[in-house]
């Protein structure tokens, strides 16, 4: 009973933490792909004076090879200039070092040639179950980036496999890559410890590697932390679901750069299996260079190290790679699952976000109504006071699916979070009125405008059980407080100035038919407002609503002259 205390509190604070459902597809692939001559050069470039000795550490690729599912790379014509006095090597870096460098410039440049492959035969799939003893300790056990003994870390693990039917590693891999993929998003800067990366929820390849590593080991999965170089510069395409147009990986403007990903033990085939907890599950392309698997709690395992006697300045490095890239992927299967959604907004592979252009999988768009509908557009900037109008347009993918009820809300942003301005309970669409007031915080702002920063969201459970969401911005000009003029029997003329104003259990009467004018930008008769005995309510605004209950009796006049 109290394991399923804890797994019920951990969920609970999952939910809290990451916010709304959202609808997310892991497509499988098979085939193979090899790269061709993909030759590096990478070239740094010091200010040298009186240097006496230069230590340069850099990590090297090496070759290994695969088994008929898995990835290889053959490392040929690996060179480095100048020639170093000696080296000595730790495994995953190599050290040269240089005495007594008298010119004024000192050019170490580093070149290869690598040839990498993938062949995913029909896909990857492993009955081996976990944990897994018969490995080296150190592709289980935790280390200060990687806190496999992490409390949170271990039950969140456990969590997020506890409807296994099975303990397979395969599967335990995906769930886990599930929760990377939806709920854990990119972010550069800061720690990259696989703790603090829970808690905060983002990290950058390093930080979202060692949670991955650190979630599967605390399970008793071997993993091991792999960096490298990934070929941004060479795209290429994946399939994506039939009729859907091919995923493009990869920007021809790009530069090379250091990656980080995992690798899994699967006992049976007696290989490691890469993945990437950014973009891919049990697969990793062509285009990824390996140079060092499982340093020792490694977060910067790529980086030149340079140690120097003198004076010296690091002035520039120089990346340049060329090749040709071939690739035969083959689409096999998609499945749906549902995260609370890292709102980046780009096009993720293997498993990505539905509402992505491509148009997968079932999902709502907040979206200006068809014509016909009770109102022209969504209201996106508006004031207190204002009557709103909002419409959401439901896509399903296969049409068999449909919506059971919507959850929608209208949330602000303030210094300590958000503030639910309104929230109700519809189908595509709603139109609610906004309050006359709204708290003293210290409010977000559009830079552009100065309005108060907001979303309208919508969450959506269908008939098949999975739930939709999607949220727009919207703006909230508060510069005009409404003035509420109520309560009052108007015996005499009077006028009303102000940029707002909302009348309410107001009699406009008398013997010497009184004449009420407001002159406003936005004029709201709310509730019981009479003029009587042919007195007259003269109202010069843009905006005029009328509520309910206002009546003007025979003789009598109300009179709207917009400014």
């Amino acid at each position: 009973m109290k394991k399923y205390l804890l797994y019920t509190v951990l969920m609970t604070i999952i939910v809290q933490v990451y916010g709304q459902p959202k609808q997310y597809i892991k497509i499988d692939y098979s085939g193979n792909a090899s790269g061709n001559n993909i030759q590096m050069e990478i070239e740094h470039v010091f200010s040298a004076q009186n240097i006496t000795s230069l230590e340069i550490s850099i990590w090297q690729p090496f070759n290994y090879g695969h088994d008929n599912q898995h990835n290889s790379q053959t490392i040929q014509n690996f060179s480095v200039h100048p020639t170093p006095d000696h080296t000595y090597s730790d495994g995953n870096r190599k050290t040269y070092i240089y005495g007594d460098i008298n010119a004024p410039n000192f050019t170490f440049r580093k070149t290869y040639n690598a040839e990498t492959n993938v062949n995913l035969g029909a896909g990857f799939y492993s009955h081996d179950t976990y944990p897994v003893t018969s490995v080296p300790e150190e592709y289980l056990m935790a280390t200060d980036s990687i806190q496999a003994d992490n409390e949170d870390i271990l039950m969140l693990a456990l969590v997020l496999t506890m409807e296994l039917s099975e303990n397979r590693i395969h599967d335990a891999v995906t769930e886990l890559a599930k929760f990377m993929r939806s709920e854990i998003s990119y972010r550069a800067a800061g720690p990259q410890n696989a703790a603090y990366v829970l808690n905060k929820g983002s990290g950058n390849c390093r930080g979202q590697t060692n949670l991955m590593v650190a979630m599967l080991r605390s399970l008793g999965i071997p993993t091991r932390y792999v960096s490298g170089v990934v070929l941004n510069d060479e795209p290429f395409s994946l399939p994506s679901l039939p009729g859907n147009d091919p995923i493009t990986i990869g920007d021809p403007n790009s530069m090379p750069g250091r990656h980080a990903i995992y690798e899994v033990y699967y006992p049976s085939i007696g290989q490691w299996v890469q993945g990437d907890p950014q973009h891919w599950v049990h697969f990793y392309h062509q285009n990824f260079i390996k140079g060092s698997d499982n340093p020792p709690d490694d977060i910067n395992s790529i980086q030149v190290l340079y140690n120097a006697t003198g004076e010296w300045t690091w002035q520039r490095t120089k990346t340049s790679t060329f090749g040709s890239i071939t690739n035969n992927y083959q689409y096999v299967d998609f499945e749906v699952f549902t995260g609370s959604g890292i709102d980046d907004g780009n096009l993720l592979f293997s498993v990505y976000a539905d509402d992505t252009p491509i148009g997968v999988g079932d999902y709502i768009t907040i979206e200006d109504p068809p014509e016909g509908a009770p109102f022209p557009d969504n209201t996106y900037e508006f004031y207190l006071g204002d009557e709103l109008s909002f419409y959401a347009n439901f896509y399903s993918y296969s049409g068999n699916t449909y919506l059971v009820g919507c959850d929608w809300s209208i949330d602000l942003y303030h210094s300590e979070g958000e503030f639910e301005l309104l929230s109700g309970y519809a189908l595509e669409i709603w139109q609610p009125t906004t309050p006359y007031s709204i708290p003293d915080y210290e409010w977000a702002r559009w830079p552009d405008s100065d309005e108060i920063l907001g979303k309208v969201k919508v969450l959506c459970l269908l008939n098949d059980g999975d739930y939709v969401y999607d949220d727009h911005p919207i703006k909230l000009n508060d510069e005009c407080i409404p003035e509420f003029f109520t309560n009052q029997n108007v015996w005499y003329n009077t006028t009303i100035n102000h940029c707002h104003t909302v009348v309410r259990n107001v009699t406009v009467r008398g013997n010497f038919s009184p004449t009420l004018t407001i002159n406003s930008e936005k004029v709201v008769i709310e509730d019981n407002v009479t003029v009587q005995n042919g007195a007259k309510l003269i109202i010069n605004a843009d905006n005029v609503r009328i509520d309910k209950n206002f009546e003007a009796e025979l003789g009598s006049e109300l009179v709207i002259n917009p400014n």
